[in-house]
């Protein structure tokens, strides 16, 4: 779990960022069903990653929101020297 140095691994943070990655994902999909200009039903595009309105007069493409994170974890030094 810890490095020599007592720092995570890189893997183990890594396993904990994609399921929550998946969980925004998700939620994004079930709260952009309808278009927020026209109201019609939103179409999945790029393998879900995008979505547009099918209305002709309106094409609005749909993105996920990105929210920058930076997730911090201050040791004393103490407690890494021993």
């Amino acid at each position: 779990m810890y490095d020599t140095v007592g720092t995570m691994s890189v893997q183990l943070l890594y396993n904990w960022v994609w399921p929550g990655q998946a969980k925004a994902l998700l939620e994004w999909h079930n709260v952009s069903r309808f278009c927020g200009h026209c109201g019609e039903k939103t179409v999945p595009m790029e393998a879900g990653r995008r979505k547009q309105c099918p209305n002709g007069s309106c094409k609005k493409r749909i993105y996920p929101r990105v929210d920058p994170v930076c997730c911090l974890l201050f040791l004393s030094v103490d407690l890494i020297k021993g």
